[in-house]
């Protein structure tokens, strides 16, 4: 029985684990596939507190170690299913089909940035076409840009 499994290992997952970890919960994270979210994937962060600029990947490492070091055990898989049990715990199988059985539950599965489909867009991706205005507008100051959002 884990007092607390989060699913999902991007900034809100991590600091959802170092917070239980602050609080003696031993937290469980399910990082799934693509450890630490699409933060991993941004080249430079400039607006995160402490950092004047720092990579995704090495924040998103930093605040792994973090979590590891209150406590928070990390498993590499993904989550196939969640039942809530007839006790009111949850059961979750994970695709090694192991089941982990928890008091909580938190899901911090993130977002993807959606493709348009549109000619250019896969091979110009980071060279022109940008998925997040904080990160990237700086870049394209002074410039005529197009903007669509979800």
């Amino acid at each position: 029985m884990r007092n607390v499994v989060i699913i999902g290992s991007g900034p809100a997952g991590l600091a959802c684990a170092i917070y239980a970890g602050r609080a003696g919960l031993e937290p469980v994270i399910i990082a799934g596939d693509r450890p630490g979210g699409q933060l991993v994937n941004t080249d430079i962060i400039e607006n995160y507190p402490g950092f004047s600029a720092i990579s995704g990947a090495d924040l998103m490492m930093k605040m792994m170690s973090q979590a590891e070091e209150l406590g928070a055990e990390i498993v590499h898989e993904t989550v196939k299913r969640v039942v809530e049990s007839k006790d009111g715990f949850f059961e979750l199988t994970l695709s090694s089909t192991d089941v982990i059985t928890a008091k909580t539950v938190a899901i911090a599965t993130g977002a993807k940035h959606r493709h348009l489909g549109v000619s250019g867009e896969t091979e110009f991706s980071n060279k022109g076409v940008s998925w997040c205005a904080t990160c990237d507008g700086p870049m394209f100051r002074g410039k005529r840009v197009a903007v669509v959002v979800g």
